[in-house]
Formats: C-alpha cells, sequence, structure tokens
C-alpha cells in the first residue's frame, strides 16, 4: 500500500514549480538541501499528529463505550445521561470557534496540549468522584463519552491548521482520510482494551469495575502530551497570487455563502449523531439486554471497521472523487439508520449498526477536506471551528430528547428523526460543496 505521506509521482500532478512548506508555490529557486529539510519537515509534522490522534483515540474508544454505561450504573436514567452528554458540547462550542478566530495567530501546538491537560484532568476527576457534580464537570472538561473520531475536539481546528501548512496541498484528501483511519483504529482498540478491563463477567451495575477505564484514559492524555511536544510549527507560508485572486469581494461572498451551507448541513448531521449514536450503547443494554463487556466488543469492531473503510477511502478519492464518494457513503448510511430499530435480533442489529456507523464515519478526511477547499488557506481553521462548533450545536439537545423518547418506550423515534436528518443534510451536500480542482489555492487536491 503507498504511504499517502509521501508524495509519489503516481498520485502527485506535475508541479512545474517548486513549494513551500504550505504546499504553495512560489518562483523562487530552493536549494537542494533546502529541499530535503522540507521534506523531512513535512513528513515529520504531519505522522507525529495522526500518531497523537490514534492515542487520543484509544482513550476516546473507552469513554465512548463505556462512560454513558457508567452513569447508568451510579444511577442515572436515559434522560440525565442525555442532558450531560449534550451539554458536554457547549463548552466545545466556545472553546472552538475561539480557537477558529485565532487561526494562525496563537500557538497551534501549544492549543492542543492544552485540550490533553483538559482531557486528564476529566478523567482523573471521573476517577477519583462519581458525583453528579463531578461527572458533569468532567463530561464538560473532557468530553467523556462525546467525541468518537479521536479528533482535539474544539481544538481541532489547531490540528487542521498545522496539516495545512506541512503537507502539501494535492495529498490532503489522502492525508486527512489516512488521520481518520488511525484514530478510529485508536477507537477499536480503546474499545477493546475497555472490555479486557472491565471483563466478560462482570455485570452493568457495579460502579467500581468503571473505574481503572479512567485512569488509563489519563495516563493516555500524558503519553499524547509528550507526543506533541515533539511538534516544531512551521513558519506562517506567504501569500500567493492565487490567495489575492481569492480576497476579491465576490469570492468572500462566495465563501460565506458556502460556510452558511456547511453549517446547516452540520445541525442536522449533528442531531442524528446526538439522537442515535452517542446512545447507541444504552440502547443495546436495554434492547438486547447484553452485558458492558459485549457494548465493548462490539464497539471496538465498528470503529475497526470504520478505520478500513477510511483506508478504502483513501484509495477511492482518485476513482470517484471526493464529493461522489461523500454523497453515496452518506445516503447508503442513512438508509441503514432508518433500518436498525426495526431489527429484533441482535447479531443483524449488530451488523447494521457496524455498515452504518463506519459508512457515516469513514469519510472524515473527505469532508475535511472539500471543508478546506471552501475558504482561503488563511481561513482553514476558521471553517474547522464552525464545522465543528456546529456539528457539536446539533448535539447538544439531541441526547436530551432521544432519551426522554427511550425513557416513554419510544425505542423507534429517536432512529427516525435522525435518520430524517442525516437523509436532509445530503440533499443539501451538493449546494455546499464542489470537487476540488488542482489549481484552487486553498483546497487543491
Amino acid at each position: 500500500m503507498l504511504d499517502p505521506l509521501r508524495p509519489t509521482s503516481a498520485a502527485a500532478p506535475t508541479v512545474e514549480r517548486p513549494a513551500d512548506a504550505a504546499g504553495v508555490r512560489n518562483d523562487s529557486e530552493v536549494p537542494s538541501g533546502a529541499s530535503r529539510k522540507y521534506r523531512l519537515s513535512a513528513l515529520s509534522i504531519p505522522r507525529l499528529l495522526i500518531a497523537s490522534r490514534a492515542v487520543r483515540g484509544l482513550g476516546q474508544g473507552m469513554m465512548l463505550a463505556d462512560f454513558a454505561l457508567y452513569l447508568k450504573a451510579v444511577g442515572w436514567n436515559a434522560a440525565a445521561i442525555g442532558i450531560v452528554l449534550g451539554l458536554g458540547a457547549l463548552g466545545e462550542i466556545g472553546a472552538c470557534i475561539f480557537v477558529g478566530l485565532a487561526g494562525d495567530r496563537g500557538a497551534k501546538k501549544r492549543l492542543l496540549i492544552l485540550g490533553e491537560l483538559l482531557t486528564f484532568g476529566a478523567s482523573c476527576l471521573a476517577a477519583y468522584s462519581a458525583s453528579t457534580v463531578a461527572l458533569a464537570a468532567a463530561a464538560l472538561m473532557g468530553g467523556l463519552g462525546q467525541r468518537s473520531n479521536g479528533s482535539p475536539g474544539p481544538f481541532s481546528p489547531s490540528e487542521q491548521s498545522l496539516f495545512a501548512n506541512s503537507s502539501p496541498a494535492f495529498r490532503w484528501g489522502e492525508v486527512l482520510s489516512f488521520n481518520s483511519a488511525m484514530g478510529f483504529a485508536g477507537l477499536g482498540g480503546g474499545a477493546l482494551a475497555a472490555g479486557l478491563l472491565i471483563g466478560p463477567n462482570s455485570g452493568s451495575g457495579h460502579a467500581r469495575i468503571f473505574r481503572p477505564l479512567f485512569i488509563f484514559s489519563a495516563f493516555l492524555s500524558v503519553v499524547n502530551i509528550l507526543l506533541l511536544s515533539q511538534i516544531s510549527e512551521p513558519r506562517p507560508e506567504r501569500r500567493s497570487i492565487a490567495t489575492t485572486a481569492r480576497s476579491h469581494p465576490s469570492a468572500r461572498q462566495k465563501e460565506s455563502r458556502s460556510l452558511r451551507l456547511l453549517v446547516l448541513i452540520n445541525l442536522l448531521n449533528g442531531t442524528a449523531i446526538g439522537m442515535a449514536d452517542l446512545l447507541a450503547p444504552y440502547w443495546f443494554a436495554r434492547q438486547f439486554h447484553v452485558r458492558p463487556f459485549s457494548i465493548s466488543i462490539l464497539m471496538a469492531t465498528v470503529f475497526f471497521l470504520t478505520a478500513m473503510m477510511a483506508c478504502a477511502m483513501a484509495l477511492l478519492i482518485a476513482r470517484m472523487g471526493h464529493l461522489n464518494l461523500l454523497l453515496q457513503s452518506q445516503f447508503v448510511s442513512a438508509a441503514f439508520l432508518l433500518l436498525l430499530p426495526l431489527i429484533p435480533v441482535y447479531w443483524l442489529a449488530f451488523i447494521v449498526l457496524a455498515v452504518r456507523y463506519s459508512l457515516t464515519r469513514s469519510p472524515a478526511g473527505v469532508r475535511q477536506t472539500l471543508t478546506n477547499d471552501l475558504v482561503r488557506r488563511q481561513n482553514i481553521a476558521l471553517a474547522t471551528s464552525l464545522n465543528v462548533s456546529s456539528l457539536q450545536i446539533g448535539q447538544l439537545f439531541a441526547p436530551y430528547f432521544a432519551g426522554l423518547l427511550l425513557d416513554r418506550g419510544q425505542a423507534l423515534a429517536p432512529f427516525f428523526i435522525a435518520g430524517s436528518c442525516q437523509a436532509a443534510a445530503v440533499a443539501l451536500y451538493k449546494r455546499c460543496f464542489h470537487e476540488p480542482s488542482i489549481d484552487a489555492e486553498c483546497g487543491a487536491i
């Protein structure tokens, strides 16, 4: 398999002029020694970020599989769990908008490390106390049980800006897809580790069996801090002729319109995630009376399948194109979401959930590439913050309403509402996104 982080003649278009560290072409001559130095630097930062996402995914996988079950074990009902999962997005929205507005002016590495420190504190707090206030604070501070792709949550704009400034633009689709794949592989490993730490014979009513998960999550945050500290941030890129061209008022108006559509799409997608995905472990535990160990194995399988699907997405980009790949995968995913609650057999529901989840989440790198293409390079952090925060806003109240419906015996309604929202989002994709072109200043692929 080709390494998506190493430029190859087969995957890269012909570029007549050399490129700077941000992938922006310039007319100056670049000495061979400096070129070699650039290549080593360009490979180093993306690989460190990808390794960081894999480690972060381990902790998130444990929390996503078992945090809702832990809340259930300490006496929370479905509506209360939905409230804390929904409110956990509030702090992330504000922080994400702040990070996005800071753009390239802030120290991106330090912001990513700050995110890990918050996760470390949240994990320690949840391990130390099972009180309602402590667990609610942990969910708000560290996004426990909410983040589901190995991303740094509200600090995603810093991560994406680092990728944009250290990776060749024409490889963004492959690099970001591979980054997504490693995040989901980490989620799978974390969910599997959670199942092994809990043990196959443990019931879901004992809160103490979940405590080791929080301790391990805190340890992973320390490992990630050490990884991120090795990053040397590249210097801000020079403005190019293409950047000036896209600064025209008409270009800015088109950019603003696309971002507004992106926010609407993500509000719909966020609602779908909040109504169905965040409470999926709880729904399976209640619908089929399975133990936490089985839920962890289920989620691990789902995450590993998603990782493999994300790798496949990276290979299919050249054949199908970014937009067609996204449209087809999301359409099938919405259909599977409507089908899931109608299945009375555990193993069949398991298969449908796994395929549906992998189709929904695996194009994350493709979706981020299309988002990057909507704006000029210097606005990528802002676009990412709108992308992430609008997705979180859609999840604010959806888990609460889903929990209310489940508590009242309406097991089908959350999935039907979620499927309808996702289908509406798919219908809007073509109005917002377009297939990136090689010559685009920001989103050249």
